[in-house]
């Protein structure tokens, strides 16, 4: 399972509760096979969501830097 080599890994009811990147805080998420997410920002009163068309394995191009460019463009 995601995180479980991660003591610190924080999940509620397959919700990720804890971002310590570019996310606002209060920020909660969950990405699921097939390169697909739900990021919800109630600070910034965003719902963001992704699905990425890809037979490969997960890569930061295809779902860390996108989120990056939305929430980099709040600031």
């Amino acid at each position: 399972m995601l995180g479980d080599n991660n003591k610190d890994y924080q999940m509620s009811l397959g919700w990720s509760l804890n971002h310590q990147d570019i996310c606002s805080p209060g920020t909660y998420s969950h990405e699921g096979a097939g390169h697909c997410g739900l990021y919800i920002d109630p600070k910034e009163r965003l719902i963001y969501v992704f699905f990425v068309p890809s037979q490969t394995g997960w890569v930061a191009e295809a779902v860390i830097n996108p989120r990056a460019i939305v929430w980099s463009s709040l600031v």
